[in-house]
């Protein structure tokens, strides 16, 4: 680490690494938390200068779950030695009115070194900034260097190893051996971030141009009906949030680490479990979050998990199985207990709602105005379409995860390195070139199938039942990549910040909800 390479410069800018905060570019204090955050998945609060954690740093927090760790400072001269990972904080002086702090990184008998920046204008040649003499004295270790120093401070209580309550046990029954994972430097972790939040962006743009053209939404079978109500909801809820469905990786990849006895910094999903909870409070939700869910055991884990961030959110939720649990009762939709419905969290599909909105539409349109009837059981649309009923996931994500969004961003940039080439035609007029099936078909079925160049299954499996699609979504796969086509990188974006991201592998070019796996990420 070099520092900004000179006196005078100070710079504004804000740094954040995965979407914390770690302070202004070039400052000594933003590297101790960065190193903090990278290495103890740790943070410490906002300081004025390095001179103030002497007095005002009394602990750091773990950004995985919020649990605080006490920092213990030893004055300069003290009984005890310093240890890796203490902060080593200097006084104020003429030369440097705001102080200095740096990491210690190793300790010998006769000398320290420490890890730091905004210190001296170099490079570093090894994997650490500078080597400082310590002494030994009367009892007393005492470390003397070119600006006095008040000591060092280190957070003794601290443990990587925590174990989380029963909330994980439905993550970690995998049996150990067989987990694979991959490892990645901090670059990899940080071109992913910025990756990730630059295409939230772009994905954002491409949403508020398609929300606002009424050919596209034509395009994407949404029932007219809805189309003021999606736009409202993009102008209203744009910079609300939603739960995350593919949930594992924010608790099961730390679990995983350490009970393989992996040497690793930190996962790829570090903050992810504690983002969930912060923004679910911020939803400041005060009546029942009725949990929908079917006979399909497929997401019951992400399902469980989710209902125990909502507890730790402090949140009141319920599990309702459909079709059985839910009921009409006075044109209002009430659970088994006679509670009213007024939020409802769900897994499904936008596109397979509005399908079922479509056949409860025609099944109706000939007859007299559809009424409600008590005891009846509402369908699926009678539920998430309800304006009387807050759906968690905002309806205008209707647009962006829909099967055709991605061949119009594609078309909107055309040449974007980070985008790959999309195409939504008829089946009938489609090409034989390289594709994937993104069908609404594919969306009902789970399944997602690859084809070569002939139009023909490169793995056929015994999935003809399949191959009855009318609108598919083609991407032109590369023969260069066809190698690494099998894997994808998975962003977690919370707020509009990527959160962490995972490994997925499809196997046989084939993906469904059974054979997709997800994998550990080591940092």
């Amino acid at each position: 680490m070099n520092s900004n390479e000179c006196d005078d410069f100070i710079s504004f800018e804000k740094f954040c690494v995965h979407g914390i905060y770690t302070g202004l570019k070039w400052q000594c204090v933003e590297f101790a938390r960065r190193w903090l955050l990278l290495c103890k998945s740790c943070i410490f609060q906002n300081i004025g200068y390095a001179a103030d954690m002497w007095q005002e740093l009394i602990y750091v927090e773990r950004v995985t779950d919020g649990q605080k760790f006490p920092l213990k400072t030893y004055s300069n001269g003290s009984l005890y030695k310093p240890e890796c990972g203490s902060l080593l904080i200097y006084l104020r002086s003429e030369d440097s009115p705001y102080s200095h702090v740096a990491v210690i990184c190793k300790v010998q008998e006769s000398f320290i070194r420490v890890c730091e920046q905004n210190y001296q204008f170099h490079y570093w040649s090894s994997n650490y900034a500078r080597q400082i003499p310590m002494i030994y004295r009367n009892g007393l270790y005492y470390i003397e260097d070119n600006y006095d120093v008040y000591g060092w401070a280190f957070d003794h209580d601290y443990s990587s190893s925590y174990v989380d309550n029963p909330k994980e046990m439905f993550l970690m029954q995998s049996n150990d051996k067989n987990i694979c994972y991959y490892k990645a430097n901090e670059d990899f972790f940080e071109t992913i971030s910025s990756t990730s939040n630059q295409l939230y962006q772009l994905f954002m743009q491409a949403t508020d141009y398609i929300i606002h053209n009424d050919e596209f939404l034509t395009l994407f079978k949404i029932p007219n009906q809805f189309w003021l109500r999606i736009r409202r909801s993009w102008i209203d809820e744009r910079d609300s949030n939603r739960a995350l469905t593919m949930l594992q990786s924010a608790v099961a990849q730390e679990k995983w680490a350490q009970n393989m006895n992996l040497d690793y910094d930190f996962t790829s999903s570090f903050q992810l479990h504690c983002l969930l909870v912060k923004y679910w409070k911020r939803l400041n939700i005060k009546t029942t979050i009725h949990i929908l869910m079917d006979n399909d055991q497929t997401y019951l884990k992400i399902i469980l998990y989710m209902k125990k961030v909502m507890k730790e959110a402090g949140m009141d939720s319920k599990l309702c199985l459909l079709p059985n649990d839910l009921y009409w009762q006075d044109s209002i939709i009430v659970d088994k207990d006679g509670e009213i419905i007024n939020n409802v969290w769900k897994l499904w599909d936008w596109e397979m709602i509005f399908q079922n909105f479509e056949d409860r539409y025609r099944n109706y349109k000939e007859e007299n105005e559809w009424e409600s009837v008590n005891n009846e059981r509402p369908c699926i649309s009678d539920i998430l379409l309800n304006e009387q009923i807050r759906i968690i996931e905002l309806l205008w994500k209707s647009i962006t995860n829909h099967t055709a969004f991605l061949s119009i961003l594609s078309t909107m940039l055309s040449n974007h390195p980070n985008i790959s080439h999309n195409e939504w035609i008829s089946s009938e007029n489609s090409t034989h070139i390289p594709l994937v099936n993104g069908s609404m078909e594919e969306q009902n079925n789970g399944i997602v199938m690859s084809y070569d160049e002939n139009k023909s299954f490169i793995i056929d499996d015994n999935i003809e039942e399949y191959s009855d699609y009318y609108d598919i979504s083609q991407k032109i796969l590369s023969e260069k990549n066809h190698e690494n086509s099998e894997k994808n990188i998975v962003s977690w974006m919370i707020h509009g910040i990527c959160s962490g991201f995972s490994m997925c592998e499809d196997q046989n070019h084939i993906t469904d909800t059974n054979n997709s796996i997800t994998y550990c990420c080591i940092i």
